[in-house]
C-alpha cells in the first residue's frame, strides 16, 4: 500500500483493507493449499518472528467498523489501482480477490497488469496505489526483510511508511549483540507495523522442489 496516497494514508482505511482479505481462502484456492497465513511481515521461517501478533484476522464486520472510523466511512471517493507484473497468474488471482473484498467497503479498485520493468519503475518512483509483489529472504538475518519491507522511505517496496520509532528500533536492533534483545525490538516493529497496517502480508509460501533419483 502506498502510504503517501491521501486516501490510503489513513490507518483505519488500511486496517479495513487488511481485515477484508481472507488469507486462508487465498492459500486454499491460489496456492493450492501450500502456505500459511502471514500474521506479520517477518516470515515464521526467520528468527524473531512473533507468532503472537494478530495480523492475519479476516472479518468483514471488523473491516466495515474500521472504515466507519476513517475519514471515508462511505468508501473512498476515487478508485485505486492494484498493480502487478504480467505473467504471474497467482498475483492476478490475489488482486482479483482483493478487488472483490475491498468493494464491500466502498473501495473501488481497478487492476493494472504491466510488464515487470514498468512495475519496478513505478514502485521506485512511488507511482502506484497498491501493488502485489513478493519478497524472499536471501539470508537468514531478519533485518534484511525489515529493511526491504519496513524501512522503505528510500528503497525496498517504497511504501512511504515512515514511523520514526520503528526506524529507531531497527537501528538499535542492527547494533544489538544480544539475540534476545534484538528479538524484542523485532517484535515491537512487527506489532507496530501490523497495528498501523503499513502493508498487507498475505501468506508465507514455501518453495517447492521436484527431483528424481538420477
Amino acid at each position: 500500500i502506498n502510504n503517501r496516497i491521501p486516501e490510503l494514508s489513513d490507518p483505519h482505511v488500511r486496517r479495513a483493507m487488511s481485515y477484508a482479505i481472507d488469507r486462508q481462502a487465498i492459500i486454499n484456492t491460489v496456492l493450492s493449499g501450500y502456505g500459511t497465513p502471514a500474521n506479520t511481515y517477518l516470515s515464521s521461517a526467520l528468527r524473531g518472528h512473533d507468532s503472537s501478533v494478530n495480523g492475519a484476522v479476516y472479518s468483514i464486520a471488523m473491516a466495515k467498523a474500521e472504515m466507519a472510523k476513517s475519514k471515508y466511512p462511505n468508501g473512498l471517493p476515487t478508485p485505486i489501482t492494484i498493480e502487478l507484473a504480467s505473467g504471474h497468474s497467482d498475483r492476478l488471482n490475489v488482486a482479483e480477490i482483493a478487488q472483490q473484498a475491498w468493494a464491500q467497503l466502498g473501495i473501488k479498485a481497478t487492476i493494472k497488469v504491466a510488464n515487470g520493468n514498468t512495475v519496478v519503475a513505478d514502485h521506485r518512483a512511488g507511482n502506484f496505489d497498491t501493488q502485489v509483489p513478493f519478497s524472499t529472504s536471501d539470508v537468514i538475518d531478519p533485518l534484511e526483510m525489515t529493511s526491504f519491507l519496513v524501512l522503505t522511505k528510500h528503497g525496498g517496496i517504497n511504501s512511504g511508511y515512515d514511523n520514526p520509532q520503528v526506524y529507531a528500533w531497527a537501528a538499535q536492533a542492527a547494533t544489538e549483540t544480544s539475540i534476545a534483545a534484538e528479538n524484542v525490538l523485532l517484535s515491537n516493529i512487527q506489532q507496530t507495523t501490523t497495528n498501523e497496517t503499513a502493508f498487507i502480508p498475505i501468506a508465507y509460501e514455501p518453495d517447492l522442489y521436484a527431483y528424481r533419483s538420477e
